[in-house]
């Protein structure tokens, strides 16, 4: 593999499945497309490796609730932009 090469998303997950001897060094990375990784599709990878479930993965910011109790028991109000203890 050239040290400076450029890849698509695909091509780069190939590429790692390549070289840890999961698919045939064959086959060229650009064969691959995202959809080829699906648990939709029939790859077979080799050496016993499969893949799992995808799993979703939301990024952004968690709300926090308004209200949150201390460990002393004061409660501290952030709706109102300061922290309040009531």
């Amino acid at each position: 593999m050239r040290e400076n090469k450029t890849f698509f998303c695909s091509e780069l997950i190939a590429a790692c499945l390549k070289v840890m001897g999961f698919l045939p060094k064959q086959i060229c990375c650009a064969q691959y497309w995202p959809g080829t990784f699906s648990s939709d599709t029939d790859l077979k990878l080799l050496n016993g490796a499969a893949f799992e479930e995808e799993q979703q993965i939301e990024i952004g910011r968690k709300e926090e609730p308004a209200q949150e109790q201390s460990k002393n028991g004061l409660i501290f109000d952030r709706s109102s932009g300061g922290e309040k203890a009531k």
